[in-house]
């Protein structure tokens, strides 16, 4: 399996990977600029430096590759969406997929990789309300930056498609977990008292707990079957009200604040996309596949990373 992109969710892919007798090799982004074939560690595993800024990989480092991962984007938050931050945070998504996507349909039919799994966000869906959002269904698109970048994003990948390797792209909620990311963040911000409902707290968030994020990709990849965007969030969204009520709860620490929503609107499209946009998704092609979810909702997330009170 070659991974690119080895951030919260692609390092704990890795692991579950291993655990399942995958061999890996990673790719990094070359800080001299320098691209290489696969190289080794002592201790066996494999890796190659690659420049997608110039859609430059050496198409040695992806021959013999069952599966292909790319994760690849810098972070949507809470950097302001400026101009040049746009034009980065487009740019570290289309880049890198489109030289990996490009790379594999290149090579002989015969050494291109089985599958490729690619990365996008729920953010595809922009602010619905109350809309069921299903992957089964290919028309929910969005409106906004965010549901730009997604539908850029996925498109990308469309040239491994068409080369005839089999093409996914997990459309990713927001992660829990204990070891970074926005999970952490808020049981830190509760534990202090310090978090704060969102504007009405109407809206709907998808979360996914860092285990069943690696073991639902991996089984993306395992699953002969699997294609196209597929929602990795959990059967069970919550709206921002109900998990502020929880949290607070939790923590035990009156959390009685409220962001109203002029406030949020102040950091632009960042707080109206992120923080107040309502994305009510649903797993539909996962669980129709057969995939289980060991923590399928919010509350059981926190008390599987954190701790139960």
């Amino acid at each position: 399996m070659l991974v690119a992109g080895v951030g919260l969710v692609g390092s704990a892919l890795i692991e579950k990977a291993r655990e399942h007798g995958w061999k890996i090799r990673t790719l990094h982004r070359s800080d001299s600029g320098q691209v290489t074939g696969v190289q080794y560690r002592e201790n066996g595993d494999e890796f190659a430096y690659w420049n997608p800024a110039k859609h430059e990989l050496d198409p040695a480092a992806v021959v013999g590759a069952d599966a292909v991962v790319c994760l690849n984007g810098a972070a949507i938050a809470p950097n302001p969406w400026t101009k040049s931050r746009r034009k980065l945070l487009r740019a570290s998504r289309l880049d890198s997929t489109e030289t990996l996507a490009q790379t594999m349909a290149n090579l002989p039919a015969v050494d291109r990789p089985k599958v490729f799994l690619s990365g996008s966000a729920i953010g595809f869906y922009g602010d619905r309300g109350e809309a069921r959002l299903s992957d089964l269904d290919s028309h929910q698109v969005g409106q906004g930056f965010l549901a730009n970048l997604c539908q850029e994003w996925e498109a990308c990948a469309q040239v491994a498609e068409d080369a005839g390797i089999r093409t996914a792209q997990n459309r990713t909620g927001l992660v829990v977990s204990d070891r970074g990311g926005i999970g952490a963040m808020l049981e830190k911000l509760y534990r202090f008292g310090l978090g704060a409902r969102l504007g009405d707290g109407r809206q709907w968030q998808a979360y996914i707990g860092l285990d069943d994020a690696a073991s639902a990709l991996l089984f993306a990849l395992e699953n002969d079957n699997f294609t196209g965007p597929f929602n990795l969030t959990s059967p069970v969204p919550i709206r921002n009200k109900d998990l502020h009520d929880f949290l607070s709860w939790r923590a035990k620490v009156p959390s009685p604040w409220v962001a109203p929503a002029p406030a949020v609107k102040l950091a632009g499209d960042m707080g109206k996309e992120l923080l107040l946009a309502s994305a009510r998704t649903f797993p539909d092609q996962l669980e129709k596949a057969g995939f289980e979810f060991a923590n399928p909702d919010a509350p059981s997330m926190f008390n599987r990373y954190f701790g139960a009170k």
